[in-house]
């Protein structure tokens, strides 16, 4: 059964998903204009308004994101220590965030290693450019066929199916960015609290992927060379976690 401090950790993870989401989709919305534009060469040399604000919008988020995965992984390697007995419930809290049962703020707890906030501001950068690429040559090409000919409502639809493609795209980089940095924030905590092994756990359900129903189970050193291949998410939308295990008290496993 969750704990009330679980469960508030799985409930601000969620709560970071939804918040980023709305900020993702309404600067696509500030990125989807339909520019004034008469000829190619204005076309080629047109650039998208607010370019690189989603890079810096994707790294503050994948931060508080990887800081509630570190916290919730103190927390599941602090009951395991419960359960065998190495620490009273009174005495253990979670060592990265010390955070209380109700409530925190992010200011005073998420306090991020240095190495983890340049590795997501590298992959950010490049997913964000990507985005950010895609949409100026979509709009480019649409532009290009008005100039052509194409009349303006059609144009215009065209710009509309456009935002509604990219919407559906925000929703699978938010699911999978959100598994990124929680997985790895859990993985933070397991390495500083000398948990020597974790086991691939995978959401069980008709949604399943073979990648991850195949490797449900999958048990791992933390620093095993394959580790690196076996880390969520290993797809778009990908649910899966890594769970903690100590080999002193579950050498069976």
């Amino acid at each position: 059964m969750a704990t009330r401090l679980e469960i508030s950790l799985l409930k601000r993870l969620s709560e970071l998903e939804q918040e980023f989401l709305g900020k993702f989709e309404k600067q696509i919305h500030a990125l989807m204009v339909m520019p004034s534009l008469y000829t190619e060469q204005q076309i080629a040399q047109w650039h998208l308004p607010h370019a690189g604000e989603l890079a810096r919008l994707l790294t503050s988020w994948m931060r508080d994101v990887y800081a509630v995965g570190q916290a919730h992984g103190d927390l599941l390697v602090g009951e395991l220590e419960r359960r065998f007995g190495k620490h009273k419930l009174v005495d253990w809290q979670p060592s990265c965030c010390r955070l209380a049962s109700v409530g925190y703020s992010p200011e005073e707890f998420w306090l991020l290693p240095e190495e983890a906030i340049k590795e997501f501001s590298k992959r950010e950068l490049l997913l964000a450019g990507d985005v950010e690429g895609d949409i100026s040559k979509d709009i480019k090409g649409i532009m290009m066929d008005h100039l052509h000919g194409i009349p303006r409502a059609q144009t215009e639809e065209a710009i509309a199916n456009l935002l509604e493609k990219n919407k559906n795209r925000a929703r699978l980089i938010t699911t999978t960015e959100t598994t990124y940095a929680y997985n790895r924030g859990r993985l933070t905590s397991y390495h500083g609290n000398d948990v020597d092994y974790v086991r691939f756990s995978a959401v069980m359900d008709m949604r399943t992927s073979p990648q991850c129903r195949s490797r449900h189970g999958l048990v791992m050193r933390l620093d095993s060379p394959e580790l690196s291949g076996n880390i969520p998410p290993l797809h778009g939308r990908c649910r899966s976690v890594l769970s903690p295990l100590f080999s002193k008290y579950q050498p069976g496993l």
